[in-house]
């Protein structure tokens, strides 16, 4: 009696997707429980909320008068053509995010349309199809991670320039969290 193996059933390049996709998703499963034990969203916000309010409490405000309508706005007028160049930077970055997004999506659709023109065994189609597709998804990933990279450079330029040009030089600085130092292994006395 002969026995039967998947191998038997089974194209190996069907075999192989599968195996890619496996590994793909095991991988992304353990970054993403790595990102989000490491992300701490409301915190830092909350702490950008309370240094804000902080500022606001602290400035001396005043019932305006005529007097301090009429005058020139406290933000130098350079503070503003910096911050329209800051935001014509930003735009283009993610313009060009957008635009890979779109050659990502236009090549996966080529793949695809290529896949249908020859007539194949439906596990060659699937093995190409799932090829295909995670190839595309992988480029996603990382045109998602190019992107958070971006937005996290802008929010530290524009925070950067909000410090500089908006708050209290005289106020004083909300506390940073220390700095988690490595721990020096000192050596044994012998």
């Amino acid at each position: 009696m002969k026995t039967f193996k998947v191998e038997d059933f089974v194209d190996p390049n069907l075999a192989k997707a599968l195996a890619e996709w496996k590994d793909f998703y095991n991988h992304s499963m353990s970054k993403a429980i790595d990102l989000s034990s490491a992300y701490t969203p409301v915190k830092d916000a909350m702490q950008a909320g309370e240094s804000f309010m902080d500022t606001l409490k602290q400035a001396k405000w005043q019932q305006p008068d005529m007097d301090s309508l009429m005058k020139t706005p406290s933000v130098d007028p350079a503070a503003y053509s910096e911050l329209s160049e800051l935001h014509t930077s930003t735009v283009n970055k993610l313009w060009e995010h957008y635009t890979q997004s779109l050659k990502t999506t236009q090549s996966y659709g080529e793949k695809l349309a290529d896949m249908a023109k020859e007539p194949k065994s439906p596990q060659t189609m699937m093995a190409t199809y799932l090829s295909s597709t995670l190839d595309a998804f992988k480029q996603y990933q990382d045109g998602i991670n190019a992107q958070l990279a971006t937005l996290g450079e802008m929010q530290s330029a524009y925070k950067g320039w909000f410090e500089k040009n908006c708050l209290d030089k005289t106020a004083m600085a909300p506390a940073k969290a220390p700095v988690k130092a490595a721990a020096k292994k000192e050596p044994a006395a012998a």
